[in-house]
């Protein structure tokens, strides 16, 4: 499906699922190189931040979280970023996404919160948007099974790391694309990667911390039984001697 807006001179077009009927469209509207339209097909196996002529190509993996059974799954998100457009590609529904329709749609609110002069802008809006996502849904992970919960937050960390790479790649390649004043974007984007990974952090040495508690809290009861053991069994050996003497 293709959904497409439009704000100061700036579309945004989402492929969610898309045909390859609409791909080859958005193939002939934006002259996208076959070789970038082929890896819209289906998911990638590889993470990609690349400069093309009039446009910088990003693929990233986001975790997402389930309603169903607090999983979490890696969905690609493939980014188009030109000079007046942007292009979302995805097989699966992204709730963060689905929540930016909302911000993008309401021009008003644009009008008070979103500076946009080009796509590169509208990019980093998008992706804090998917890294805030992430940062909301981390509270709502159970952590009352350990082993599981920090199976998870691993997990968490692993996708989130993928990153690191193609995002420096493509602050390089935004610098020369959109210029030298996009650097505090860059730095931005940066900044809001960092905050993830260093929340997943603190939730695991948080975790870790309070089993450690748990597990010293745990070994105190036990001592304090074995006590109250060892003294019952006292009072019934000296009970059993003066009962011998007497």
């Amino acid at each position: 499906m293709i959904s497409k807006y439009t704000y100061k001179g700036i579309t945004w077009i989402d492929l969610a699922s898309p045909t390859e009927n609409e791909i080859n469209h958005i193939q002939e509207e934006f002259s996208i190189p076959i070789s970038v339209t082929k890896e819209l097909y289906g998911k990638s196996i590889k993470i990609i931040a690349d400069l093309y002529p009039s446009f910088i190509y990003l693929i990233l993996y986001f975790p997402e979280f389930s309603d169903r059974n607090n999983a979490i799954a890696e969905k690609e998100i493939d980014f188009i970023i030109g000079d007046k457009f942007i292009i979302t590609t995805h097989y699966e529904k992204v709730d963060a996404i689905s929540s930016f329709y909302k911000t993008f749609e309401a021009s008003t609110l644009l009008e008070k919160s979103i500076d946009i002069d080009h796509a590169g802008f509208l990019f980093f809006h998008i992706i804090r948007e998917l890294y805030s996502s992430t940062l909301n849904r981390l509270n709502d992970i159970n952590s009352t099974d350990h082993n599981n919960y920090i199976f998870k937050l691993i997990n968490l960390e692993q996708a989130i790391n993928t990153h690191k790479e193609p995002l420096e790649s493509f602050g390089i390649i935004a610098r020369k694309f959109f210029g030298e004043k996009f650097e505090y974007y860059v730095i931005k984007i940066k900044n809001e990667h960092e905050k993830v990974i260093a929340r997943i952090n603190y939730h695991k040495e948080f975790h870790s911390r309070e089993l450690e508690a748990n597990k010293f809290l745990l070994i105190q009861k036990i001592l304090n039984k074995i006590r109250y053991l060892i003294y019952i069994c006292l009072i019934i050996l000296i009970l059993t001697f003066l009962s011998l003497w007497l």
